[in-house]
C-alpha cells in the first residue's frame, strides 16, 4: 500500500518546534472543527499536504481509506497519519523500534490535539445543552447545524478527489460509489458486512457453475461422444481464461481498473439475459437405452 511504502522509504526531519506547531494546529481544527473528524480533513490536507509538505496525496488518502474499511471511529486517521508522520521522522520503517516509536508518540500527539479541546468543550455542551434543550435557542442551534455538517462532508469529499474530478474516465467509479453509498444508506449495513455477503453470493454463484456447466456438456453430447465434447469444453474454457486475462489487461491498460469493473458488469448483463430463458435439458439417450 502506497502508505506503508512511504513510511518505509521516505525519512525525514521534524523538529520541536515543527511538533509544537503541529499539535496547536491540531488544537485549533478541534475548536473550530463541526461535524467530526472528517469534517477536518481539508484542512489537515491542507496544512500537511499543501504548506508542510510532510504528506503526499496518496498518502493522506491512504490514511482516511484505511480508517473508513477498519473497525472503529473515524478519527483512526489522525492516528494513522501521526503514525506516518513519526515514522518519517524517526527514519523509515527500516530504522527499527526507534522508527516504531516515533510513530507511536506522534499518533498520541495527533490524538491528543485532535480530541483533547472538543472532547472536553463537547462535555461541557452536552451538558448545558441537556439541562435548556426545551428553549427556543437551542432547538434553533441544532437546526441550524444540519446543513452546515452536510456541507462540510461534501466539501470533504471533493477536496479528497482532484484527480478524478478531473478524468472522465473515473465517471464509472464514481457512479459505482454511489450506487454503493445509497444501498448502505438505505440498509444501514456496514461496507465489510456488505462485501462479505456479496462474496458469498459470488463465490457459491461460481462453484456452481464450475461443476454444472461440465455436467451440462456431459448431458448434451450423445454417449459415445461425452469424451470429446468434455475436452472441447476443457479446451474453450482455457481459452477463455487466457482471452479474458488479455482483454483485462488491455482495459487496465486502456481505462484502468473501472473499465474492467464495468466490462465485467456488461458481460455478466448479457450472459444472465442469456441463461435467463435457458430450459431444463434432458441427458442425451445412451446407445444401448435407444438400441432397446
Amino acid at each position: 500500500m502506497a502508505l506503508h511504502g512511504a513510511a518505509q522509504g521516505i525519512a525525514m526531519s521534524l523538529n520541536a518546534a515543527d511538533w509544537l506547531h503541529m499539535v496547536l494546529h491540531f488544537l485549533s481544527l478541534s475548536l473550530i472543527t463541526f461535524g467530526g473528524v472528517v469534517a477536518a480533513a481539508p484542512d489537515m490536507h491542507r496544512y500537511l499536504v499543501d504548506q508542510q509538505h510532510w504528506l503526499s496525496d496518496p498518502e493522506f488518502n491512504s490514511s482516511i481509506t484505511l480508517a473508513q474499511i477498519a473497525p472503529g471511529p473515524n478519527v483512526l486517521f489522525v492516528a494513522i497519519i501521526g503514525w506516518t508522520l513519526g515514522v518519517q521522522a524517526g527514519g523509515g520503517m527500516a530504522a527499527g523500534p526507534l522508527a516504531w516509536a516515533w510513530g507511536v508518540l506522534a499518533a498520541f500527539l495527533c490524538l491528543l490535539g485532535i480530541l483533547g479541546p472538543s472532547g472536553c468543550l463537547t462535555l461541557v455542551v452536552n451538558r448545558w445543552g441537556m439541562r435548556y434543550q426545551d428553549r427556543a435557542g437551542v432547538r434553533a442551534f441544532k437546526a441550524g447545524m444540519a446543513p452546515l455538517l452536510i456541507a462540510l462532508m461534501f466539501s470533504t469529499g471533493w477536496l479528497l478527489l482532484p484527480p478524478i474530478q478531473a478524468d472522465a474516465q473515473h465517471a464509472p467509479g464514481l457512479l459505482l460509489t454511489a450506487a454503493s453509498v445509497l444501498l448502505m444508506w438505505k440498509t444501514r449495513i456496514h461496507v465489510l458486512w456488505l462485501l462479505a455477503v456479496l462474496l458469498f453470493v459470488f463465490f457459491c454463484g461460481f462453484n456452481v457453475l464450475e461443476a454444472s456447466q461440465p455436467s451440462l456438456a456431459s448431458r448434451l453430447a450423445p454417449a459415445g461422444a461425452r469424451g470429446a465434447a468434455l475436452g472441447v469444453y476443457n479446451t474453450l474454457q482455457s481459452l477463455g481464461i487466457f482471452a479474458g486475462g488479455a482483454f483485462g489487461g488491455w482495459l487496465v491498460k486502456r481505462n484502468g481498473s473501472h473499465g474492467v469493473f464495468l466490462a465485467s458488469v456488461l458481460l455478466m448483463l448479457v450472459w444472465l439475459a442469456v441463461a435467463w430463458h435457458t430450459r431444463y435439458v434432458r441427458s442425451a439417450p445412451s446407445a444401448s437405452v435407444t438400441a432397446h
